[in-house]
Parts: structure tokens; sequence; C-alpha cells
């Protein structure tokens, strides 16, 4: 299991809980590589063409658009569903965004921090995953009705 103590340094977990949770948002500044090891472009791609995932726990968005499935996923005579990976590699070439909803469920690394965080904070931790490739991509404002805790593995976020 992760050491949930590296995860929030410079000021630990006990400022996330005390100060932080369920009152404002706070900002750790860290070591910008302490979350590479949890999910990497190759797993990302792995979990595409052979996770079976579909819409709408596999999806791409343009702007505020939600883009067809079609345009990115197959289903095989069984009605399996399978993302075609040239296709959303193009699609996140043009400016789409990737979501991955339950991605605790799929890749052992991401379940083992949510397993770490979940015995820090003491409530349930579930994991979805944004990506793009193309830095400034348009995206419409999101908000969530639930905690957030964001943990950016690469790139930037404004």
């Amino acid at each position: 299991m992760p050491d949930i103590r590296k995860i929030f340094q410079p000021d630990g977990v006990d400022t996330l809980l005390q100060r932080a949770l369920g009152r404002h948002a706070l900002f750790l500044d860290g070591d910008p590589g302490r979350f590479r090891g949890v999910v990497s472009w190759g797993a990302v791609s792995h979990l595409a063409a052979f996770g079976g995932l579909a819409f709408p726990r596999f999806r791409l968005v343009q702007g505020d658009q939600i883009l067809d499935e079609n345009l990115y996923i197959r289903r095989d005579q069984r009605a399996y569903p399978r993302a075609l990976v040239s296709e959303t590699g193009a699609l996140l070439r043009q400016g789409a965004l990737l979501a991955i909803d339950g991605l605790e469920l799929l890749h052992e690394p991401v379940a083992e921090l949510c397993a770490a965080i979940e015995a820090a904070v003491q409530t349930q931790v579930a994991a979805e995953l944004y990506a793009c490739w193309v830095e400034g991509a348009p995206r419409a404002t999101q908000w969530d009705d639930h905690e957030t805790l964001l943990l950016q593995i690469d790139g930037k976020k404004e």
C-alpha cells in the first residue's frame, strides 16, 4: 500500500483532515513525479484496448459535448465493447478529453492508492481519470457535488 504521508507532503495528511476536508480547497505542492507510478499512458492504452470499457464509463468529451461512442468504440457480434485505439488517439489529438470512471476497479496501483486514502480519511474513495493531449483544449467548467481530491500526474491544470 502506498505511504499516504508521502502523497500529502509537504503539509501531511493531518493538514488535509483537520484544515481542509469538507471546508475548502487545499493545494499541496510537492515532488512532481510522486504519482507517476499510479497510472501511465501505457496502462490507459491497455485498458482502452483490452478492458472491455464502454460508454458511459469510457467516454470522450469535446468542449461541453460528449462525443458519440460510435466514433471510438465498436461492439463485436456478442455486443462486447472495444475501444478503437487509433480513433481514440485521433480524437485526443484534436483536443478531446478522455474520461474513465471507476478506475480503482480496473487498475491495481489506483486501487491501492484509493485504499490508502480511504484508510486516512475513513470514507469510501473512487477514482476517475481525465486526460487530454492538447494543451489548453477547451472544456466546459466542471463541478462536483461531493468531496474531490485531484491528483495531477503530469502537465498542468487551470
